[in-house]
């Protein structure tokens, strides 16, 4: 399984022993980051020297692992096999975000408008691809720019509004508050009767939908890992999520604020704060966004870390599946050594770093718990009086984590 490395248009693939790429974040705390990849390479040849800016892609097996641009390299010298001197050349290459960060932008006010809007507003000024996911119904303020870095603007935007940003195989994605949810779920009711109510439910069984879909989580088990669990849990939580939102009042200069309490989790660990600075327009997203922050945050849960995955050790579909793999993706482990805190970890994909070595190809998965990651419905949001007949019979939910 050989990483095809291609350097200002040259295939450098014979020239490097392997490569390691890295995309999207170790935590949910990190911001977003460009993705970057490293290698050594080898040349007796003048020509072969690359130079900062050279363009350089990486693919595995037809799949497009890295796309960037070289930020940082340096010459050291060797002898080679056969007596020559050989150039042994690290080099760094840095994914398009990082370059994003070198263009000043925005000479006139921009008006409220949507997450999406003003994102795709911030590419098209310095005329770069992205990507956003979610975003259309989600409004921002009005904002006086006055000439700042793109990458800059669009940290805030994403920061600031509960999305994330990363790039990865060449291009930026942005990440919605809206769209790091649970989407498509996994288990559904189906032995209830259709005048049950959600309060007349008990614990109940679910009834598992194995077919796999795009957003189905990938299921590793132990076995399939080349790692130690290392679960870890701090006593790091917030009860208390207030956001700022909205425009200055003209007369005091203070924006509007909402809070939301957990007086459950309050009664435990008592009053702790968190406070957020959101350039979101609306009082309804700022709610949206606090409640999210406070459901991630109000209780401990056990982290995993990070996942040393080997492909010769996982199943042919797991492979595929981590071969097209997307942050956000929802990564569950399975059958955790015992006595421990957990049986199996549902993760939330934050980022990896893969290594392509000759015939070996390893990712390190940086996962976080769900719960602290994406917005995960439970039954307990339903309305106490809604009765089955009323759902959507192909509904689909995720058990309460």
């Amino acid at each position: 399984m050989t990483a095809q490395l291609v350097v200002a248009g040259a295939d450098r693939t014979c020239d490097t022993t392997g490569v390691v790429v890295v995309v999207g974040r170790q935590s949910v705390k990190e911001t977003g980051k460009p993705g970057y990849l490293a290698a050594d390479l080898e040349t007796a040849q003048p020509a072969g020297i690359v130079s900062a800016f050279d363009p350089v892609s990486v693919s595995v097996d037809g799949q497009s692992r890295h796309a960037g641009t070289v930020t940082d390299t340096r010459v050291r010298h060797a002898t080679g096999d056969d007596g020559r001197t050989i150039a042994v050349q690290p080099i760094t290459s840095m994914g398009p975000l990082a370059s994003w960060g070198a263009d000043v932008i925005g000479d006139e006010p921009w008006p409220a408008e949507t997450v999406a809007a003003r994102a795709n507003r911030i590419a098209a000024l310095i005329g770069q691809p992205l990507v956003v996911e979610g975003g259309q119904d989600l409004a921002v303020v009005p904002l006086d720019v006055d000439r700042r870095p793109a990458r800059e603007l669009l940290t805030e935007l994403a920061d600031s509004t509960g999305g994330w940003l990363f790039d990865h195989a060449g291009v930026v994605h942005l990440q919605a508050l809206d769209a790091r949810k649970v989407t498509a779920l996994t288990a559904r009711w189906t032995d209830e009767p259709l005048g049950g109510t959600w309060d007349q439910l008990d614990a109940g069984t679910w009834d598992q939908d194995d077919a796999p879909s795009p957003a189905s989580p990938i299921v590793l088990d132990c076995s399939e890992v080349a790692w130690e669990p290392d679960l870890t849990q701090s006593a790091e939580v917030s009860t208390v999520v207030t956001v700022t939102y909205g425009v200055e009042d003209p007369v005091t200069e203070d924006r509007p604020t909402v809070t939301v309490r957990d007086d459950a989790a309050a009664d435990l660990y008592g009053d702790r704060l968190m406070e957020l600075d959101s350039q979101l327009l609306d009082e309804a997203d700022a709610l949206t966004l606090a409640s999210t922050v406070l459901g991630r945050a109000s209780r401990p849960q056990w982290a995993l870390g990070s996942v040393l995955v080997d492909f010769d050790l996982v199943t042919a579909d797991n492979a595929a599946r981590l071969a097209v793999v997307q942050p956000g993706a929802r990564i569950t482990i399975t059958g955790l050594p015992q006595p421990s805190p957990l049986a199996a970890f549902p993760g939330a994909l934050e980022g990896w770093t893969e290594t392509v070595t000759g015939e070996t190809r390893t990712m390190t998965l940086h996962l976080s718990h769900v719960s602290h990651s994406l917005a995960v419905p439970t039954w307990e949001a339903e309305p106490a009086g809604e009765t089955w007949d009323q759902l959507d019979p192909t509904a689909t939910w995720e058990a309460d984590l």
